[in-house]
């Protein structure tokens, strides 16, 4: 669970993008179904949804560009930066927009996931060295997941797969 945080877990949630990809809405693109059923087996609703957004998520062989990160055949990109020392992960469509941002703690236990404004979607907490994480969606409601139970199994699958890509320049 921890390689889908730092691949792109997430891939771990939403730029406030609406199906018109307007960021400055504060809506969530809709869900691709065939995905929401996938990470909804190891994930609660409030969080697959953000994961599961139309044109958000990561599929098909990646690349990983050093200092910048990594960007897959259907389009989607994963963008590393640091803003007042916090590194962010943002999670870009093919059109180029934010579909969400995590920004991790110095000890990347803890991932705040938020829009494109900075508005907080859910928060992720991964004790180092676990295999659970405590989810907290924006409505305050918190989840426990065991990221290795076999029900997880289809969504780490989904979002693990930066690991396996070979180095080079994304276009």
């Amino acid at each position: 669970m921890r390689s889908m945080i730092f691949a792109g877990l997430m891939l771990l949630l939403s730029d406030g993008c609406d199906s018109g990809g307007n960021a400055a809405s504060g809506q969530l693109r809709p869900p691709d179904e065939a995905n929401l059923a996938k990470f909804k087996q190891c994930y609660p609703e409030c969080f697959a949804v953000i994961l599961a957004q139309q044109g958000c998520v990561p599929a098909g062989a990646c690349m990983t560009q050093a200092g910048k990160g990594v960007c897959y055949d259907n389009g989607v990109r994963l963008l590393f930066s640091s803003q007042a020392g916090v590194l962010q992960q943002r999670t870009v469509t093919k059109d180029g927009a934010t579909c969400y941002i995590n920004q991790f703690s110095p000890d990347a236990t803890t991932v705040k996931v938020v829009d494109a404004a900075g508005a907080p979607l859910a928060q992720i907490v991964s004790p180092s060295g676990q295999k659970r994480m405590q989810i907290t969606c924006g409505n305050g409601e918190t989840f426990d997941v065991d990221t290795s139970s076999e029900a997880c199994s289809a969504a780490n699958a989904i979002e693990g797969a930066a690991a396996g890509c070979s180095t080079g320049t994304c276009q």
